[in-house]
């Protein structure tokens, strides 16, 4: 192999997603830690790579898109939700049932970003959902006052 080769690293695409998708010991991914910890151009770098990495969760039930949202970080879950584009619908899913649209109405950095509106026209059915307490994404949007989302979640 040349050194040339070596600086690319695997050449199939199926070796590059298998070191992409490992996992460590609380079963996130390279994508769950780059979301976590806010490390926007790692996170767009590893969708470009392999968007289904927006697929899996971890053991606490966390996919990179309901982390993203509940960080508060718009240009995360936007990166994230362009999975749309490539054919790949992410993975809402959160803790105690809860998804990446209920922690989305209650986080005042994402009010004015359209992230509610977006989600919904992705996964309309993400409305119905309901969380360990029974309750829905609009119950979260009335109880935290989120104008715009209750509006959106009411009418849909």
């Amino acid at each position: 192999m040349e050194r040339g080769d070596e600086e690319r690293g695997p050449a199939d695409g199926e070796s590059q997603n298998k070191l992409l998708r490992v996992k460590n010991s609380d079963n996130d991914t390279m994508l769950h830690l780059a979301v976590r910890y806010n490390h926007d151009e790692v996170v767009i770098r590893l969708m470009e790579a392999d968007p289904q990495l927006c697929c899996f969760t971890n053991k606490a039930n966390e996919s990179p898109l309901f982390l993203a949202v509940r960080k508060g970080t718009p240009s995360i879950v936007h990166c994230i939700l362009k999975a749309y584009e490539s054919g790949v619908s992410p993975s809402f899913q959160g803790t105690n049932g809860l998804t990446a649209l209920h922690a989305a109405v209650t986080q005042e950095q994402l009010k004015d970003k359209g992230v509610v509106k977006i989600m919904m026209s992705k996964n309309h059915d993400i409305i119905r959902e309901v969380d360990a307490i029974g309750w829905t994404p609009l119950h979260y949007a009335a109880f935290t006052g989120h104008v715009e989302a209750t509006r959106l979640l009411g009418y849909w």
